[in-house]
């Protein structure tokens, strides 16, 4: 039996980054800090003192800092081992910051040693009052460093109380064990004796303490409970990829599966009783099918809040919107390729009577299964219905554009009742015409001004647009799939697929074909992704 090893640990991936990412900020900040103040604390030394015990602490915290955060930028360490790294940083300078409050205290003493008193008793008042005054240095900069850590990092109270209540001990012991001394051997202790030294330093820590363990408490309850928001069923949240009429889809990863998965989310302004009906249907159908160029669904659900969802496979690769933009008008041999596996995707749905009813380039993507590259895979079946109607009014009658114009059958923009197999067949054909001369069949400044084109326009022949040649048999059968009467389209998408492989002479887009192209432009696609203006608008989807 496989073990699955990380995907199954308690801490994943996601967290053990958050808590590095968090742990270098806290010590990219701190030494920043201590660098600050190192000038003003070594002006308050002796000039004589360069090699003392004083000058070593002061740099010490710098330093250590300072090779923390170095460590932390080049390398990645475990879960396990950032604890360790937290704890045991947190310990030492606990410690170091406590010897350092005792520095200030012996350096108190060194400037009252020089002073004249009339009586001892005199100096062993000041001498507390020195005392007093570096015990509060040093627990002032014991809560803001420990405080900064509750607030950066990521960490359960029971944790934090750990980290600051034992390992910040330092604190309460430290001044009882080191007593700073006058220049003639005087011990400077506090008026008051160790006992009562011993609870004063032990309720102000504890103060601390109680503090910083609310503070993580606080700032850790609020990130798991927008974890939680992010979490659907076994599934949780990880970027948004992209967003349509109906809903949102999401990367996600499961609590215990490594494949990857997405998520399509209804959206909330979308929770009507027909939106609802529809997207319940739209998953029942798509997980249905089986073809390899149909997207798998793997499950669905809705989260105690009512949000509906469903999981299916995530897909690394390209919609044929972003290869035109990035690459335009395609090699007739992988148009030809692309059309056979839409139409093969599309023959299953129709045997078992479903419509897609958005059939354009954004819901056709190409992407890399194993060593085969341009795998299609029919996206979105969003607005996909039975061919049988009955009993299904609710699902359209308030419908009055639905799909996408660019690429949408004549019949479906006088009724969108009116939907059949060979609609999609039309849509399909809109497509090859885009993959073969780099722009639509119809093109507009409105939406009305489209959907004129496709009820009374005879398309232009794609040689024509393109000036160039095209093999006629494909030229023939593009231009009889846009014909405006359904009967004169193929008669299905069986049909469709034996005219395909009728065409002779179109070359031939081999798979080294397709991963050569993929070495070069799939950089620019993901460029093309993060520019400020996207991949230019196709879709123009109307619904409901």
């Amino acid at each position: 039996m496989p073990v699955i090893a990380s995907s199954a640990a308690p801490h994943g991936e996601t967290e053990r980054a958050f808590l590095q990412a968090r742990l270098t900020l806290l010590f990219k900040a701190g030494f920043l800090l201590s660098l600050a103040t190192v000038p003003l604390t070594l002006a308050t030394i002796d000039a004589d003192s360069l090699l003392t015990l004083d000058r070593l602490l002061t740099s010490l915290p710098t330093l250590l800092l300072g090779l923390l955060w170095l460590a932390f930028v080049r390398g990645s360490f475990s879960f396990a081992t950032l604890r360790v790294l937290d704890a045991s940083s947190m310990g030492a300078l606990s410690f170091i910051v406590a010897l350092m409050g005792r520095s200030t205290a012996a350096n108190g003493a060194k400037l009252f040693a020089g002073m004249p008193f009339d009586a001892e008793l005199n100096l062993q008042t000041l001498a507390a009052a020195v005392d007093t005054h570096a015990s509060i240095l040093m627990i002032l900069g014991g809560a803001i460093l420990h405080t900064f850590r509750a607030a950066v990092v990521p960490s359960p109270p029971r944790w934090t109380l750990w980290v600051t209540g034992v390992l910040g001990l330092p604190y309460v012991f430290v001044p009882l064990l080191v007593a700073p001394m006058t220049g003639d051997g005087l011990a400077m202790r506090a008026s008051y004796g160790p006992v009562e030294a011993l609870i004063n330093y032990a309720i102000w820590w504890t103060i601390v303490t109680a503090m910083c363990t609310t503070t993580s408490g606080v700032i850790y309850g609020l990130r798991r409970k927008v974890r939680d928001a992010q979490r659907l069923g076994q599934y949780t949240l990880v970027e948004k990829l992209g967003e349509g009429g109906m809903g949102a889809v999401y990367r996600a990863r499961h609590a215990r599966l490594r494949r990857p998965t997405a998520i399509k989310l209804l959206r909330p302004d979308k929770l009507t009783e027909q939106a609802v009906a529809r997207f319940e249907t739209e998953v029942q159908l798509t997980a249905g099918l089986t073809h390899p160029n149909t997207i798998t669904v793997f499950d669905y659900g809705r989260t105690d809040d009512g949000v509906f969802y469903y999981a299916m496979e995530y897909l690394d690769g390209a919609t044929l919107d972003e290869v035109v933009w990035v690459d335009g008008a395609q090699p007739v041999a992988r148009l030809v390729r692309i059309l056979r596996q839409t139409a093969s995707a599309l023959q299953e749905a129709h045997e078992v009577g479903l419509v897609h009813r958005d059939i354009k380039p954004a819901n056709i993507m190409l992407t890399h299964q194993g060593v085969d590259h341009d795998t299609v895979k029919l996206l979105d079946f969003g607005l996909v219905r039975p061919v049988d109607r009955s009993g299904d009014e609710a699902l359209t009658q308030e419908d009055r554009l639905v799909g996408t114009p660019l690429t949408m059958a004549p019949e479906m923009i006088k009724d969108a009742n009116a939907a059949t197999e060979s609609s999609d067949l039309y849509s399909l054909g809109a497509v090859g015409y885009f993959l073969l001369t780099g722009s639509h069949v119809f093109e507009a400044d409105s939406i009305v001004e489209i959907c004129a084109h496709h009820l009374h326009t005879e398309p232009e022949p794609p040689s024509k647009r393109i000036g160039q040649p095209v093999p006629a048999a494909l030229e023939q059968l593009l231009l009889q799939c846009l014909a405006k009467s359904p009967g004169q389209r193929p008669a299905s998408a069986r049909d469709l697929l034996d005219r395909l492989d009728d065409i002779v002479g179109l070359g031939d887009w081999t798979n080294e074909d397709a991963r050569s192209w993929w070495e070069r432009k799939e950089g620019e696609i993901r460029s093309a992704r993060d520019a400020p203006r996207a991949i230019e608008e196709t879709s123009l989807t109307v619904a409901d």
